[in-house]
């Protein structure tokens, strides 16, 4: 058992009500504060994916700037650059009082729960705990993408379709000796091109770059495959902008695969101009 003594501490949860006539909200922060003012600590969502997966309705920018601004309120009383008012000793109401000072209880989306408190032997350890347990929990774990595998392809097949590229695309199997992946989209012309879409509209920079790190297995360990063959993975942005730094990231890793070449959205025309002219070409040359 920890000889640290515990100390008290109060808290207090932000929530977001997307319609106050309904009263539906999402918990989306959470502040404590130490016994007489020792530790003030607070953490807000700034990534919106599960808010707007609840209310899709919801003005993504202005929610994430007012979190990062409260965010940054906080961090400013916690490092003592921003005032908060009183010395006296710590009560359950003060927290409230400093919470309220920030955003005030009226009738606007953002609304404070009722104070709670508890001991804790390390008051930042217990923000996280709480901010998992008031905002977190629920969440699913990331890997179920916004937009799916099938979306991405459904952008790139639009623009093939109309170049008639689709009645050449085939599924294929490129295996190695101990390894093998199926590719639903891939044609032949000397070497096999394999079209692989992947969503990296996920809810977390973890799970955005596990997966490309899976991607880059997978084809690495059929890069010994007798038959030649090169991958074009076609991928698809994250909504939420607060991860397009994890999804740079992503593809960097992905160009890190072998036989293989990374196509972003905003070059499905570009892309699928190249592969019908590819494939006319290769007709021609068939005759």
């Amino acid at each position: 058992m920890s000889d640290t003594p515990r100390t008290t501490y109060s808290y207090i949860v932000l929530r977001y009500i997307h319609d106050i006539g309904t009263g539906e909200f999402i918990n989306v922060g959470v502040v404590v504060m130490g016994q007489r003012g020792s530790y003030i600590g607070a953490k807000f969502r700034t990534a919106y994916g599960r808010v707007k997966g609840a209310f899709p309705s919801i003005d993504t920018e202005v929610y994430r700037s007012r979190m990062r601004r409260l965010q940054a309120v906080f961090d400013g009383i916690a490092a003592g650059d921003i005032s908060y008012g009183s010395d006296e000793p710590q009560t359950p109401s003060q927290i409230e009082l400093i919470a309220h000072s920030v955003v005030r209880a009226d009738d606007s989306s953002l609304q404070w729960s009722p104070v709670g408190s508890g001991l804790s032997r390390d008051l930042p350890a217990t923000l996280q705990s709480l901010y998992h347990r008031f905002v977190t929990k629920h969440d699913h774990d990331g890997s179920t993408a916004i937009r799916k595998d099938d979306d991405v392809w459904r952008h790139f097949r639009t623009e093939l379709e109309k170049r008639n590229v689709l009645p050449y695309l085939a599924p294929k199997v490129i295996s190695a000796a101990d390894d093998s992946i199926k590719f639903q989209h891939a044609w032949k012309n000397g070497a096999w091109h394999c079209y692989e879409p992947l969503s990296f509209d996920l809810a977390s920079d973890a799970t955005i770059k596990e997966k490309a790190h899976r991607w880059l297995g997978h084809v690495s360990s059929v890069q010994t495959a007798s038959e030649s063959f090169h991958v074009f993975f076609l991928v698809g942005k994250p909504v939420d902008l607060s991860l397009l730094d994890a999804y740079e990231k992503a593809v960097s890793i992905l160009r890190k695969a072998p036989r293989s070449e990374v196509i972003e959205e905003s070059r499905a025309a570009e892309f699928s101009d190249q592969v019908a002219q590819a494939i006319s070409e290769h007709r021609l040359a068939n005759i």
